[in-house]
């Protein structure tokens, strides 16, 4: 079988398994860096196929592949092994490889910290702008986000048939989440008013929560849309606004209003406590008021 049509059985495989797009080409792009390792460098095509180079991949592949890597941050060198390994286990698992995936290297270690949230001032700045640029689409995109805590990839699989409003509650229901997992989220007031806006300009065609001009919005739309407002209001790209930044914005704004970590957990879709523990973690703005201190 040609190297191509493993790595599709593979990625396919993932797509069974409830794997959003954004992690399956995620993992399509960090085994194509590894074929690209492979290719130029001590491992020529023309010595060994380079099907049994990747697949039969030993701790020698493995020790020269981190070299490779060279400079890139701890947190990427970890993931592409995390990829790498996931990949020739599953060969293993299907037969395409023999023996055991080797250990792998020692790799580099960083300082745990807090996934980036927004902070009040920049939440604000968000709104006044979406508002001010008068497109009810947008404003309610970030102020389901924010109030939510949805994954951009839930957003777009949003049906009106999946909302469900009151005078004084609602319910969003998320069927394709993460791990194919269905889960429910209570809307609140913001999240109620907006959605209700919204309702008012739904065409009666109209399945899904949003649309662009070309037809149902994209993942890609949405990113669009946040790459306009952060060049808006001139932020660098340490700073851009994501819809995963307002993903955990949500889960940090409720941790520290005091709610409890398996509250958060259930809201949020997450696989575990654990993910959800990552938003305790000080983050470089917390660390940073603590060396401050020392000056008062």
């Amino acid at each position: 079988m040609k190297l191509e049509n493993i790595l599709e059985l593979f990625l396919k495989n993932l797509h069974t398994k409830g794997a959003s797009p954004h992690t399956i080409k995620a993992y399509k792009l960090d085994l194509l860096d590894y074929l690209k390792h492979l290719k130029e460098n001590e491992f020529p095509e023309e010595a060994s196929p380079l099907y049994s180079l990747l697949i039969d991949a030993t701790s020698i592949e493995f020790k020269s592949y981190k070299d490779f890597l060279g400079q890139s941050s701890p947190a990427t060198v970890q993931r592409k092994f995390i990829t790498l390994r996931r990949f020739l286990s599953w060969c293993l698992k299907e037969g395409f490889r023999k023996n055991p995936v080797p250990d792998t290297p020692k790799l580099p270690s960083s300082q745990p910290l807090a996934p980036r949230w927004l902070k009040r001032n920049e939440l604000n700045s968000i709104f006044r702008l979406v508002e001010k640029n008068g497109v009810k689409r947008d404003e309610v995109i970030i102020v389901l986000l924010y109030n939510t805590g949805l994954r951009i990839s839930e957003l777009v699989d949003l049906k009106w048939e999946d909302i469900e409003l009151g005078r004084y509650e609602g319910l969003l229901k998320v069927r394709k989440g993460k791990g194919a997992k269905m889960r429910l989220v209570p809307l609140n007031a913001a999240a109620r008013k907006a959605l209700l806006e919204l309702m008012t300009l739904r065409k009666p065609s109209d399945e899904y929560l949003f649309y662009g001009k070309r037809g149902r919005l994209t993942e890609n739309g949405i990113l669009k849309l946040f790459y306009s407002l952060s060049t808006e209001l001139r932020l660098g790209s340490k700073n851009k606004i994501t819809p995963h930044r307002l993903r955990h914005t949500f889960c940090k704004t409720l941790l520290d209003k005091k709610e409890s970590i398996e509250k958060v957990s259930t809201l949020a879709g997450h696989s575990s406590l654990s993910t959800t523990q990552k938003y305790i973690t000080p983050s470089i703005e917390d660390l940073k008021l603590s060396v401050d201190s020392l000056m008062d």
